[in-house]
């Protein structure tokens, strides 16, 4: 669920950008601003979730709060 979570912050305002772009002149015209703002609350919404989740030690096991989304930069041994 963590996972899910951690994922769908990022892409609920991806989206409403989307279909703004997409249905913004045609359809939606001077109420373009909605799925922006439709986007930004799911996804402030699943920010809180997310806290919720990770602050209450009783939902969620100690090694299961860590969540690799992807690695910027990769370093074997930084000593050597």
């Amino acid at each position: 669920m963590i996972e899910w979570l951690a994922c769908l912050i990022p892409l609920f305002p991806l989206v409403a950008c989307l279909a703004t772009l997409v249905l913004g002149p045609r359809v939606l015209r001077g109420k373009s601003h909605w799925p922006g703002i439709l986007g930004c609350g799911l996804s402030a919404a699943c920010s809180l979730a997310l806290v919720a989740l990770v602050a209450n030690p009783g939902i969620l096991p100690q090694d299961e709060r860590t969540v690799r989304l992807f690695q910027w930069v990769g370093i074997a041994n930084p000593l050597d």
